[in-house]
């Protein structure tokens, strides 16, 4: 980890993340259709993302206390 960085992260006491948070769904494509057309796609994959969420995950891996505040909704993906 860069020095300046780490002296930045050991003097922190605690991130307030505010931001989105999001479901990113992949959909794997054996080929990409030529123009006009169509294939079958392959499973698709569920993953979550959006800028704040990932700023979380990195300062999770990080070891960095924080708090991530977002809005999940009650739509189809709000409980994923």
């Amino acid at each position: 980890m860069h020095t300046h960085l780490g002296r930045i992260i050991q003097l922190m006491k605690k991130v307030l993340i505010i931001g989105s948070c999001t479901v990113d769904i992949t959909v794997p494509l054996p080929k990409l259709p030529a123009s006009a057309g169509s294939v079958n796609s392959l499973p698709h994959k569920f993953s979550l993302g959006g800028c704040a969420f990932n700023v979380a995950r990195v300062l999770h891996l990080l070891k960095v206390d924080h708090l991530h505040c977002t809005s999940i909704g009650s739509g189809m993906y709000g409980e994923f």
